[in-house]
Order: structure tokens, then C-alpha cells, then sequence
């Protein structure tokens, strides 16, 4: 590697670049958008562009997408290419009024006085300790990354008394927050029978089908082993306890896209991994079964059976640690494939009902499904400012 080019992928370099394009004016009705490092163009900044795209179509909405992975572009933005060497991509960024993310910027990057940035997070309410609560096993690197982005932010969205405590505590923040809701979930809260439909013709099911839907989190160690559920069993025991034609829909966590699945698919048991609207699986599936994912916590708002199925509970506990233990949560918790069908066979929904109107009271949970609007409101304001 030249000379050159190791000044130009040094962060010296890149935060020096970020003072020069202090000299090109903000353009004011400019947003950047960026979800998981640029791996997808969903979560919470996806519902605000798109309520931002049909409210202001003349603004430039822009969107961080990794190559790798090239995620399509909503209607009416711009892509560009995300990535720790990417000029264009901190141009773009020096230039924009304002930031929508929901994960963090990297280390290098700098705000100007004149620039807001609105921090969405990916997670709500979860399950495994993250950054400051569990320092001492990750990254420096990335610990520095969380405090930098914590002092660019302007505002953190929460959907609970919970997160804002979390967000607090371990992102070190000490700005404000909007405690609403999280802009993904206000679909939650208003079912919409389009997109019902919609997702059933996607995936080719019947219309009265029923849907299964597992979402378990990513390993550390990228092992796949536990996500092999015995999927023929499963969907047979779910039509003798529930009734109906099931279908199983797979998706797996952004970090695990990219790696090989045990589960073999069919006409029943389909990927849903590539799939760009997670809250949409969330609202059609008439049953969750997941394992340490925060999707658990969103899943709550339909008060729908969700099922734990956590066969690697300590490699992981050992990983992170868990705010929660997880048989003190509402949800039945299977260490096998056996456990798990017993668990469905004998699902008492009145009594889950109330587990999760106590564990809903105890984290003081917040989705007013006015998230979205609130986060646009707040954008437009900056914009006029």
C-alpha cells in the first residue's frame, strides 16, 4: 500500500476531511439515512424517510448503503456508498442538515454547530447486555466509537422508562430523548390489512394460511447449529394445538445474513431472511418464536404467543449477559426442539396475557404509534431552524 493511500484510510485523514467540507455550505433540506452499518434500509430511519419522502418529495433524502450488501433504495432517495474509506460518504455526511441512524457513526466522524443528528438505535428494549454494561468484554475500538456517537447525537428515540435508563447509563448520553415510541413499531399498533396481504402474496401463501415466524438473534462466533429447529414437527403441532394451514418464515439477524442456514426450505418453510420489513413479518405472523432477540419486546404490542427457543443459553449468558432471566419472562422457554413443542402444546394464552401486562408495566413501555410523527415533526424543525 503507497503512501497515499494509507494517509487516505487513516482516521486522521478522514476527520481532517470532515474540518475542510467545513468550508461547503449544509444543505438545509438534506437527510442521510443509515441502518445497520448500511446493510439494510429498514428499521425506524426507513418508516421517517418514508414519511418524510411523502411530506417533502423536492428534499434531497439520501441513504448509506453497504456494497456488499446493496440494499434497495426507498422511492425517492439517493444511494450512496457506505463505508469506513468512503469519501462520498463523508461528504454527503458533512453536507446534510441532518442524521438518521440506527446504530453508530464511526469515531471519526464530526458535527458541525449547524447539523442535528437523530439516533433511532436498532434493539428497544432487550434482552443481552450491550456497550458500557459490558465494557470489559468488548472492543475498545468500539467502545470509543459508542461514546463519540453518544456526543454527536442531538436526541435518542425510546420507546420505555426502560431504554432512556439504558441509553443513559451505558451510551454515556447526555443529551434528550423522544420517548414516543420507535417509529418501527407504530405499524404495530395499527394493522393494516394491505399489508397483510401483501406479505402473503410475497411469499406465495394462502390467504387464511397461518404464520409461524422465527427471528433468533446472531452468535458471536457465527455458529448456526442452534438455529436447527425440526420444522416438520413444529408446523404439525401447531395445527393440532392452534388449528389451521401453517407456513414457517425464516429470518435471521443482519449479522447472520451472509451465513448458511441448517434449516432446509420448502414450499412451507421459507427464507424471510432478505425480506426489508421486519415489522411487517412481526404484524402477519401470528405466532414468534425467537430466542435472545429484541423483536420479543416489539412482538409484545400484539399480544400474540412468543416462544423462546434458546438451546445455547450459557455460550451466550457467558457472551454478554442478560438483563432479564429468562425464565421470569412472559414468554415459554425451550432449551430443545422437544421442550419447545411441549411448550405449544400446552400455551395457556390467559395466563401469558398477564405476564405481559406485568413485564409491559415494569419496563414502563411507551409505543404511542405516534413515533413516526413525532421524528418528523422534530426533523422539520431542525430543517426550518
Amino acid at each position: 500500500m503507497g503512501l497515499f493511500s494509507k494517509i487516505r484510510k487513516s482516521d486522521k485523514f478522514k476527520t481532517f476531511l470532515f474540518h475542510v467540507l467545513k468550508a461547503v455550505p449544509v444543505k438545509k433540506n438534506k437527510v442521510i439515512f443509515c441502518n445497520f452499518s448500511g446493510k439494510r434500509c429498514g428499521d425506524s430511519p426507513r418508516n421517517i424517510s418514508d414519511a418524510l419522502y411523502a411530506r417533502h418529495p423536492d428534499w434531497d433524502l439520501v441513504w448509506l448503503s453497504h456494497p456488499k450488501y446493496n440494499p434497495p433504495v426507498p422511492e425517492g432517495c439517493r444511494k450512496v456508498n457506505f463505508g469506513m474509506h468512503s469519501l462520498k460518504m463523508i461528504y454527503e455526511l458533512s453536507t446534510a442538515k441532518v442524521w438518521v441512524d440506527s446504530h453508530t457513526k464511526f469515531a471519526f466522524t464530526r458535527k458541525r454547530k449547524n447539523q442535528f443528528y437523530m439516533e433511532t438505535w436498532h434493539g428497544g428494549i432487550g434482552l443481552k447486555k450491550v456497550e458500557g454494561d459490558v465494557a470489559d468484554s468488548l472492543d475498545e475500538a468500539y467502545l470509543k466509537r459508542v461514546k463519540v456517537n453518544s456526543t454527536l447525537a442531538d436526541v435518542f428515540l425510546s420507546n420505555s422508562r426502560w431504554c432512556s435508563e439504558l441509553y443513559r447509563r451505558a451510551f454515556w448520553f447526555k443529551g434528550e430523548f423522544m420517548e414516543y415510541g420507535l417509529p418501527r413499531n407504530d405499524s404495530l399498533t395499527k394493522i393494516s390489512n394491505k399489508q397483510l396481504s401483501d406479505i402473503h402474496r410475497h411469499f406465495k401463501l394462502e390467504p387464511s394460511q397461518k404464520i409461524a415466524l422465527y427471528a433468533p438473534t446472531f452468535r458471536a462466533d457465527e455458529s448456526t447449529e442452534c438455529y436447527a429447529l425440526q420444522t416438520e414437527e413444529l408446523l404439525q403441532k401447531l395445527k393440532s394445538r392452534f388449528g389451521g394451514k401453517w407456513a414457517l418464515l425464516v429470518r435471521l439477524h443482519p449479522m447472520a445474513m451472509k451465513l448458511k442456514c441448517p434449516i432446509s426450505f420448502n414450499e412451507r418453510v421459507l427464507d424471510a431472511t432478505s425480506f426489508p420489513d421486519m415489522q411487517a413479518l412481526l404484524m402477519e405472523s401470528d405466532l414468534l418464536i425467537s430466542d435472545y432477540s429484541s423483536c420479543i419486546f416489539d412482538y409484545v404490542l400484539l399480544r400474540r404467543p412468543c416462544l423462546l427457543f434458546a438451546n445455547d443459553i450459557i455460550a451466550n449468558k457467558n457472551d454478554r449477559d442478560f438483563y432479564f432471566e429468562l425464565d421470569k419472562l412472559p414468554f415459554p422457554l425451550a432449551e430443545s426442539n422437544t421442550e419447545l413443542l411441549r411448550n405449544i402444546e400446552n400455551f395457556d394464552n390467559e395466563l401469558y396475557l398477564k405476564k405481559l401486562k406485568s413485564f409491559i408495566d415494569n419496563v414502563g413501555l411507551n409505543e404511542t404509534g405516534m413515533a413516526t410523527e413525532m421524528a418528523v415533526k422534530q426533523i422539520e424543525a431542525w430543517v426550518d431552524s
